[in-house]
């Protein structure tokens, strides 16, 4: 894989098709500027997606509701991340935060019979000064985040949507009210595999 192309693959599940993109599949990596330690300071992952510096990389979740019925989906906290390498071996990591919401209604995205639905799932690249890592946001609060990337290469990308509350008491925006949710679809997919490219433009 040379060439930044868009990377996108589908599974479908008892009517519902599940699709995931990537449009750059060749990414940078940020500097490898190391960063001033202060004592007693732990590292914030959470301002990194707004360091000029940070690359940003977007992921689309594209369903397409093939039944007859309505439905709607989650995306608070639904989608867990899995880096391997090209040769399948997987990288440490976990979901970490230092805040957490309530579901909100604008979580829970309306498909009905003949529809399609895009969430973009946004991640960011940085360097820690001993190791590159991958975030992704998480709405709910915090970020998935994965250990130990050191070098340039071909790099593999699973997602697992996982969606197991058919009614959630979702609060109403910018207010204290709660709206009840229903026909939430269920179950677990696992997205397919998409590839992409780490390159270090300083070599």
């Amino acid at each position: 894989m040379t060439n930044n192309t868009p990377n996108t693959k589908a599974v479908e599940v008892n009517g519902i098709r599940f699709e995931v993109r990537l449009n750059n599949s060749v990414i940078p990596l940020p500097p490898r500027e190391e960063e001033e330690e202060v004592p007693g300071e732990e590292e914030d992952i959470f301002g990194k997606e707004d360091d000029d510096d940070t690359p940003g990389i977007e992921f689309e979740i594209i369903i397409t509701n093939n039944t007859s019925e309505t439905f709607y989906f989650a995306f608070h906290n639904n989608l867990i991340p899995k880096l391997m390498t090209s040769d399948d071996q997987t990288f440490y990591g976990g979901h970490v935060t230092d805040w957490m919401r309530l579901p909100v209604e604008s979580d829970f995205l309306l498909s009905r019979p003949g529809e399609t639905l895009t969430f973009i799932q946004s991640a960011f690249l940085y360097y820690t000064g001993d190791d590159f890592r991958l975030g992704f946001d998480v709405l709910e609060g915090g970020a998935w985040t994965l250990y130990e990337i050191n070098n340039p290469g071909t790099y593999k990308l699973q997602f697992t949507y996982e969606s197991v509350a058919p009614v959630i008491k979702a609060l109403i925006e910018k207010g204290t009210e709660r709206k009840k949710i229903e026909n939430i679809w269920t179950g677990v997919v696992v997205l397919p595999v998409l590839e992409f490219q780490l390159v270090d433009e300083s070599i």
